[in-house]
């Protein structure tokens, strides 16, 4: 299943097809399986930003893989201790915050790929080989998150790496490298927002994106963007709530008078 999910993925970015994520904070097998029955084509479990564990990376991989959602996996930073337990389980793509460089850049696709092109370690009694030492290994989608001065001067480099598959454009630490505090509507972050967008989709890389709205899915969709990532499950599980206990108090006020 982490092979069949992963080549769909594959398959549809190749045929330049749109495909729709979502962030997992929560580390709960669960959610993600809920967001893969629900469509997803792939969940990112977040390990910078969410409390994810081992135990708790693998069983949301296997709960992915069981919808034929491909689970990618947001390691803690581009140099992680993390990498090599959360790709032998059999994560569908890593994906690396923090990149600052191209020297980072570069670390982060030699570490998903096995030598000689990369440095990955190679263990064939794992899930990733479906344990079998005769099996076909597998190669995960790599992606970096461009979010840093750094490496919006590196980008060019950056989008010349082979084996590089995605681009990620986080614009919330992007904002505040560019010294506008969380302003993302800053017209400087735009700016190079607007030039990463287009320099990554003339790259012929993927080009992921977070859209709030319609209105900016179908700006990013307009622009090239193929990953798109909506919200979180956080966040989803929270605007629920919330509108269940506005209609709950709208209904209660019409009771009373």
């Amino acid at each position: 299943r982490t092979m069949t999910s992963l080549l769909t993925l594959r398959e549809n970015l190749a045929q330049g097809q749109p495909v729709l994520g979502m962030w997992s904070v929560l580390p709960s097998a669960g959610n993600a399986e809920i967001l893969g029955y629900a469509g997803m084509d792939f969940v990112i479990l977040d390990m910078e930003h969410g409390p994810y564990d081992m135990r708790s990376v693998e069983e949301g991989i296997r709960a992915c893989e069981v919808t034929g959602c491909a689970a990618l996996v947001r390691v803690p930073g581009v140099v992680s201790a993390e990498l090599q337990p959360v790709l032998n389980p059999g994560a569908a793509g890593i994906v690396f915050p923090r990149v600052a460089s191209i020297a980072d850049a570069e670390h982060a696709v030699q570490s998903v790929h096995f030598p000689p092109t990369g440095t990955r370690g190679m263990n064939p009694f794992t899930r990733a080989f479906q344990y079998d030492p005769s099996g076909t290994p597998l190669q995960p989608l790599s992606c970096v998150i461009v979010e840093d001065a750094g490496a919006v001067h590196d980008i060019d480099a950056i989008l010349a790496l082979p084996g590089l598959d995605m681009v990620y454009i986080g614009v919330y630490d992007l904002a505040v490298s560019l010294g506008h505090g969380s302003d993302v509507q800053h017209a400087d972050v735009v700016s190079v927002t607007d030039m990463l967008r287009k320099k990554i989709v003339e790259s012929h890389k993927v080009c992921g994106l977070m859209v709030r709205s319609e209105q900016e899915l179908i700006a990013a969709l307009q622009s090239g963007v193929k990953m798109i990532v909506w919200a979180t499950d956080s966040a989803l599980i929270r605007s629920a709530a919330h509108s269940v206990r506005e209609s709950f108090d709208a209904a209660k006020q019409r009771s009373i008078s």
